[in-house]
């Protein structure tokens, strides 16, 4: 009766359960020596089953985030890779063969952020392989890496490496099924990194620490060809930046009052509701009393008590100053380039 009993139960747990079940009762000893020692033989041989087939039922994985990098594979020759952090919600151990992008020509972008030479890209074969760690424990994080089928010639004239935008869903491909996600949030490390570099990415010795990289929320595409608004913005929080590659940013001026800059937003972008609008002229933001005191509180006024300008995109100088009575001066910022590629490029 109790052996019934003990056998229902028994078929009732995952294995990873059962084999923990079956070593404490042969822990125990008595008269459930061997049935333990039996539960726990076949709870490790439906664990080993269950890691080849890749775990059971319908998974349960999302992408957390995703780190991109320039990996150098021949002289001004970059090959894009990714580290993706994806979360097993299961309760067992999962086998991931390999993961594939889906539609590599689905809407994808390279912002600017230094200066490159962009001579060509490419999107070529998609030689998907195994992992070199295809498991993935229950209710835990891991890190899968590969290289992925974009190739980009650039000569670096200095700076940081460009943005890149991935938009496309992801496929976790397991032996019995796969799973589509996408990753809500990314990184591009700054630096190009040798291929040698790559390879050691991820594991407990590597010199990247990808949780320590910064990451921001995927943005969204704006429309092609959208409107774009000219305001100086406002926040209390001297700290608040404006996190969207989308959105071209001046130099921003601070004191203990917050923070003041100028934004060229595209029609459809939201910024954070702490950000104020001062206005879309220096005239404007300076004509009005009560902004103009607040605008001093943030940028000192010269020794005649006049207002200073902090910041202009180039070209767009007096656009940007209005009808002011004496002449402005202030760094100038261009904005960045940025290459958009749609479904239909090849």
């Amino acid at each position: 009766m109790i052996r019934k009993w003990l056998t229902n139960m028994i078929d009732s747990l995952s294995p990873l359960a059962a084999l923990a079940v079956g070593l404490t009762m042969v822990m125990i000893g008595g008269g459930i020596v061997w049935f333990g020692g039996a539960v726990a033989k076949s709870g490790f041989d439906d664990l080993k089953a269950e890691r080849r087939a890749g775990g059971t039922g319908a998974a349960s994985l999302k992408i957390e985030k995703a780190a991109y990098f320039f990996v150098e594979v021949d002289q001004d020759v970059y090959q894009l890779g990714v580290v993706l952090k994806i979360f097993n919600a299961d309760p067992q151990v999962r086998t991931i063969n390999d993961i594939t992008l889906e539609n590599v020509h689905d809407a994808w972008s390279l912002v600017a952020r230094g200066s490159w030479y962009i001579q060509r890209i490419q999107v070529v074969a998609d030689r998907a392989g195994p992992l070199e760690d295809s498991y993935i424990t229950a209710g835990a994080p891991a890190y899968f890496r590969r290289l992925l089928p974009f190739k980009i010639t650039m000569t670096r004239n200095g700076g940081d490496t460009p943005i890149v935008i991935l938009r496309g869903r992801w496929s976790i491909n397991m032996p019995n099924g796969s799973v589509q996600a996408t990753a809500p949030f990314y990184s591009v490390y700054p630096s190009a990194i040798a291929l040698s570099d790559w390879n050691g990415l991820a594991k407990p010795s590597a010199a990247i620490d990808i949780e320590s990289l910064r990451y921001s929320e995927v943005p969204e595409r704006p429309v092609r060809d959208a409107p774009k608004a000219l305001i100086m913005l406002y926040n209390r929080d001297r700290s608040a930046t404006i996190d969207n590659p989308y959105v071209a940013q001046t130099s921003s001026a601070k004191s203990a009052a917050g923070v003041l800059l100028w934004a060229d937003i595209p029609q459809g972008v939201d910024i954070d509701d702490q950000w104020e609008v001062m206005g879309s002229t220096y005239a404007e933001v300076w004509s009005d009393p009560e902004r103009r005191a607040l605008y001093n509180s943030v940028v000192s006024p010269d020794a005649d008590g006049r207002p200073q300008a902090f910041g202009f995109f180039a070209g767009r100088e007096s656009v940007m100053a209005g009808p002011v009575a004496h002449p402005l001066s202030a760094a100038t910022t261009r904005p960045a380039d940025i290459i958009e590629l749609y479904p239909s490029s090849t």
